[in-house]
């Protein structure tokens, strides 16, 4: 079946996060099936309502300058949505990150009269539900899109309780274990990694507080940076902890492929401690390298750390033994062995071509 689809993000490559990362390999899954991809996505990096492209293996990405009102940059993106189809005519529009922009996709196709397909990422769910201004756009968006699918079983669950909807689906994200492999030897003894932005969602304070309780040898990586407040938060814990804090090391995002495998496969030990989450990409990588991890027992983690058997999770109501569990896997002669099941399990269950054959499933069935 080939369908001209335009498929309108929060974030595109080379835009930092998950969510672009995430669009960029979903989009990249269509080429071939699809007659024309076309990628639709806001930046504040260009004038006000400027629309400008680019063609990029196979797929036309539309960049579209928004204001710093949302209600102004959402009647621009409907507005661009509306001219764009007027001048493709697409089969299906795709909302990816339900709020603001899968509200918008899904409105505007409905009012063009076209099929439309919204993606849960998480955190766009997570927080719509508690913000006042958001939760009706996504119960409106949930019971509109024509199909919903959210990249955890948490997520799917989360939206059909928000909606009434019984025929959410969960289609997970993928790692390409081909770019994402171990590297034997190279992990060095104490070595902790974390990748992400450092922010409230993802524990980051609580990783500090852990940190301050750790002793031995050890040290840590933070490759990702940090969002609002966290900055000045590390800065002002650093000072307090400046021996602690010596032993950190802060690099900028990262995603060079070969740099970011290197970093992973010098960790002794991969940490998400985040207190909600999608389904990392950090978390997939590391796996695909076979390193262990030690996350949280949250959102779409839990459809990939199986306990002492693919990595090693931590409840909720065990934050408090971060440091303790920290400490213990360290010094464990069986670190590594999670190692190749997690490989083994994200090469199986987690593959780019596994991904885009679900999406490629679904958009049939919402073409009908």
């Amino acid at each position: 079946m080939l369908l001209r689809v335009l498929f309108v993000t929060h974030k595109y490559a080379p835009q930092k996060g998950g969510v672009a990362v995430s669009a960029s390999r979903i989009v990249k899954g269509l080429v071939g099936w699809c007659s024309g991809v076309h990628v639709l996505h806001a930046t504040r990096e260009q004038e006000p309502a400027l629309v400008q492209s680019r063609e990029e293996d196979e797929v036309t990405v539309f960049t579209m300058g928004e204001t710093d009102r949302g209600a102004e940059s959402g009647q621009l993106l409907e507005t661009t949505i509306r001219a764009l189809h007027q001048q493709n005519s697409y089969d299906v529009i795709i909302g990816f990150y339900a709020v603001p922009t899968g509200y918008q996709a899904v409105f505007t196709a409905a009012f063009l009269g076209l099929p439309s397909l919204l993606c849960l990422r998480g955190n766009d769910v997570d927080r719509a539900i508690y913000h006042e201004g958001q939760a009706a756009s996504l119960r409106w968006a949930l019971e509109r899109a024509t199909r919903v699918v959210g990249v955890s079983r948490e997520l799917v669950h989360k939206a059909a309780l928000v909606s009434g909807r019984n025929d959410i689906e969960f289609i997970a994200n993928s790692v390409d274990s081909e770019e994402f492999y171990p590297e034997p030897g190279k992990a060095i003894p104490g070595r902790l990694l974390f990748c992400g932005e450092m922010r409230l969602k993802k524990g980051s304070s609580l990783l500090f507080h852990a940190l301050e309780e750790l002793t031995g040898d050890w040290s840590l990586t933070v490759v990702g940076g940090f969002r609002g407040r966290a900055e000045a938060d590390y800065r002002r814990w650093s000072l307090r902890n400046r021996e602690t804090a010596s032993r950190i090391q802060l690099l900028p995002y990262q995603r060079d492929v070969t740099r970011l495998r290197n970093l992973y496969n010098q960790a002794a030990l991969v940490l998400n401690p985040a207190l909600w989450d999608g389904m990392p990409n950090s978390v997939l990588e590391a796996m695909a390298c076979g390193r262990p991890v030690l996350s949280t027992n949250v959102g779409g983690v839990k459809d990939l750390v199986q306990n002492q058997e693919t990595g090693h999770l931590l409840q909720l109501n065990e934050l408090e033994q971060m440091a303790q569990k920290i400490q213990q896997l360290l010094h464990s002669p069986d670190l590594e062995s999670v190692g190749p099941n997690a490989r083994q399990f994200v090469q199986q269950n987690h593959s780019p071509q596994r991904e885009a054959q679900e999406f490629r499933r679904v958009l049939e069935q919402v073409v009908g």
